[in-house]
C-alpha cells in the first residue's frame, strides 16, 4: 500500500496493510510505547497553526517531524494513518475542583480515578487538583486520597501534578463563597494539623 504525498524523507515505502486495515483511530486511548508514526494528520503547532505533518514518536516522545530515515527501524514502527483527526498537546488545568459530579474535595479515590479518565478523553493531560476549605481531618483525608493517585497514576487518565488547597487559610473578609466555620487562622500549629 503506497501513501501518496508522504513527506517523510522519501524513504518511506509501503506502510504495512495489516497496521491500517479497518482501524478506527482514537488518540485519547492510544498507548505510545516503542516507535509509532502518525501519518497525514493535522497537527496543532506551538505557533498556533494547524498544519499537515507526519510525526514519529519513540516511547511517548516526538523524535522526528516529517523528515526521518526509517530504514533501520521500519519493522519496529507501528504506522497510524490519520484522516480527520487533529493532534494537539494535552491541556494542563491549573485550577480545577472536579467535574462530572465528582469533586477533588470530598470524592472517593475510585470516583476521582474515573473523573481523571473522563478528563483525559476530553484532552486534559494534567491537573492541579483543587480542594475547598473544610475540617483539618477532612483535608488530611483528601490529601491522602489525592497523594495515592499521584503516586500510582492510571495509564489512561489525566495526571494530578499537585494539590491546591483553596483555604483553609483565607481572610474571613475575602472568603468569597466559603463558610467562615471552615477557615483557620494561619499558624504553624494549624498548618501542622494538615
Amino acid at each position: 500500500m503506497q501513501i501518496s504525498g508522504l513527506s517523510f524523507g522519501a524513504k518511506i515505502g509501503a506502510i504495512p496493510s495489516s497496521s491500517l486495515a479497518g482501524r478506527k483511530i482514537s488518540l485519547a486511548d492510544m498507548k505510545l510505547g516503542g516507535y509509532k508514526a502518525f501519518i497525514g494528520g493535522d497537527v496543532y503547532t506551538p505557533s498556533g497553526e494547524i498544519v499537515k505533518q507526519n510525526l514519529l514518536f519513540k516511547d511517548k516522545k516526538i523524535v522526528a517531524i516529517d523528515d526521518f530515515d526509517e530504514n533501520n527501524i521500519q519493522d519496529k514502527i507501528d504506522y497510524v494513518l490519520l484522516s480527520d483527526e487533529i493532534m494537539a498537546p494535552a491541556i494542563f488545568d491549573e485550577h480545577i475542583h472536579g467535574g462530572f459530579k465528582v469533586s477533588f474535595h470530598d470524592s472517593s479515590e475510585k470516583e476521582i480515578r474515573n473523573l481523571l479518565k473522563k478528563l483525559a478523553q476530553e484532552g486534559i493531560g494534567g491537573v492541579l487538583a483543587t480542594t475547598l476549605p473544610g475540617t483539618s481531618e477532612q483535608i488530611k483525608q483528601q490529601i491522602k486520597v489525592l497523594s495515592n493517585i499521584i503516586k500510582n497514576p492510571d495509564e489512561d487518565a489525566a495526571r494530578i501534578f499537585g494539590i491546591h488547597l483553596e483555604g483553609p487559610f483565607l481572610n474571613p473578609q475575602k472568603k468569597g463563597i466559603h463558610s467562615v466555620k471552615d477557615l483557620m487562622i494561619p499558624s504553624v500549629e494549624n498548618y501542622n494539623k494538615l
